[in-house]
């Protein structure tokens, strides 16, 4: 599995050099898939089926970042029947369908749709928000959980965002264009400890659906502590 991992942060860390990245990220690829097909024949090969499912997600992850999406949506699908709570490969999943998108490959309209509104099993950034955001209010998060909210409404506003061009007419357009504003918006409205650099990504995508509005690029109005007024007054 260390070998696997090796490759696949070389890939990462190649980032810049995109020849060098896709071929980490082809051997690293080949050896998840020989460790899955040999833990499908050797059960103890690995020492616990979460194990086995990391390897699935890390094969999924070198696809997606090749563009190999149908291989790496058939090897996620799978993941998901068997695991269709896990968080991390719901979130793969949706990151999937919206770099799918991107890739000017297929149908891009059909692939943010289901990176937003989800594809049985696949939930997508909607529901994803949304399950992240009740467990955070209820404090049945991880610990990671607040900055994979955050995570989760930026991508289901990008996505909007990306939607929007896709449209023929200008009233879908501007249907999911006003989607997208207020989606930050009403986030914003209720987040006030969003770390720099999420606000600056936050703030980017917004003024870019007000010019796609016609509307002049404004800042985004932070969130204002009710606590910090009393302390500034």
């Amino acid at each position: 599995l260390w070998i696997a991992e090796t490759y696949a942060g070389l890939a990462e860390g190649s980032s810049e050099d995109q020849d060098k990245s896709s071929s980490y990220f082809e051997r690293a690829a080949v050896t998840y898939d020989k460790l899955i097909q040999r833990a499908n024949q050797q059960p103890q090969f690995l020492d616990s089926p979460g194990q086995l499912v990391a390897a699935k997600l890390r094969l999924v992850t070198c696809r997606r970042a090749q563009g190999q999406f149908d291989a790496a949506e058939t090897v996620l699908r799978q993941v998901l029947r068997e695991r269709p709570n896990a968080l991390d490969a719901q979130s793969e999943a949706a990151r999937l369908y919206e770099q799918w998108a991107e890739g000017g490959i297929g149908d891009a309209e059909e692939k943010l749709a289901i990176a937003i509104e989800g594809d049985e099993p696949v939930w997508g950034w909607a529901v994803i928000a949304q399950k992240l955001q009740r467990a955070i209010e209820y404090g049945q998060a991880p610990p990671d959980a607040q900055a994979q909210h955050i995570d989760a409404r930026y991508h289901l506003a990008r996505c909007r965002f990306e939607l929007a061009d896709e449209q023929l007419t200008d009233e879908a357009k501007q249907e999911h264009l006003t989607a997208a504003r207020l989606g930050i918006q009403r986030f914003i409205a209720i987040t006030s400890d969003l770390p720099e650099a999420d606000w600056k990504r936050f703030d980017e995508l917004y003024q870019q659906v007000l010019a796609a509005m016609g509307e002049p690029r404004t800042p985004l109005a932070r969130h204002s502590d009710p606590t910090e007024d009393q302390t500034a007054s």
